[in-house]
């Protein structure tokens, strides 16, 4: 029977700054989407077609867009809490932004209403949500996250 503690794992430094910029970047998200409910459309300085492209959201896309970053920040604060729960709910959180990125891609005509500049955001938010998945696998991988 073995009475010894587990080994302390030294956290480097730059696990600290890199989860702590992924959860400003996630609190980011999240007053998006709040700013969503907060602010009327007619506020918000569109032309009729973009205006037409806001309104015919679907309710789903609401859904996985909230589901995403509240768990891409409830995943966040896991990594500063050092809990291997990061991994799967960033995993969510990624299901999440690909179906929420697939509507955007896919569904509606986002493309070809407001050109190709519209999907630099969406793609840089994909490609964010894959590495914090790897991330917190590696994390995880290092003994980083118990």
């Amino acid at each position: 029977m073995n009475t010894n503690p587990p080994p302390v794992t030294k956290i480097p430094f730059w696990f600290w700054i890199s989860s702590s910029l992924a959860l400003l970047w996630n609190l980011a998200g999240l007053s998006a989407f709040a700013a969503g409910f907060v602010i009327p459309t007619e506020e918000i300085f569109l032309d009729a077609e973009m205006q037409r492209l806001v309104n015919e959201t679907p309710l789903w896309y609401h859904v996985v867009f909230g589901t995403a970053v509240i768990a891409g920040t409830i995943g966040c604060v896991c990594l500063l809490l050092r809990t291997k729960f990061a991994l799967p709910i960033f995993v969510v959180s990624l299901l999440a932004v690909i179906a929420q990125q697939s509507y955007m891609y896919f569904l509606s005509d986002t493309l070809k209403v407001m050109g190709g500049g519209a999907m630099v955001m969406p793609t840089v938010v994909l490609i964010v949500c894959i590495a914090l998945v790897w991330f917190a696998n590696m994390a995880t991988g290092k003994g980083w996250l118990r």
